[in-house]
């Protein structure tokens, strides 16, 4: 649903793509949607962490494998987490997720 929600953005009616982009900290609508082609792959890496997705592997939620639990989400060390911390790319994916919930409000 992440990803779904990213791609919706890069298809807003040209009515609402000022709003969104100013919402979302661009500049212009084009740098909002070179950002999305950029940012798919890591917000792909972010959305595959749900258990469902994650089927038996690492999930921030359960320890996995499941018949015989190897790992804990406590102590894996997602390489996941580095990218979003240590990455331009994940740090302003980052700020996007901030400013689209502490935004949310006005989108309706």
């Amino acid at each position: 649903m992440f990803v779904q929600f990213l791609r919706s953005l890069g298809g807003v009616p040209q009515t609402q793509r000022q709003r969104i982009t100013d919402a979302l900290g661009f500049g212009r609508f084009a740098d909002l949607q070179n950002w999305l082609r950029e940012v798919l792959p890591l917000a792909y890496e972010l959305q595959s962490l749900a258990p469902s997705l994650a089927q038996d592997g690492p999930n921030p939620e359960y320890p996995w494998p499941q018949i015989a639990p190897q790992f804990a989400p406590v102590s894996f060390e997602f390489d996941l987490w580095t990218k979003l911390t240590n990455s331009g790319r994940g740090r302003q994916l980052m700020q996007v997720i901030r400013r689209a919930v502490d935004k949310f409000p006005s989108y309706g």
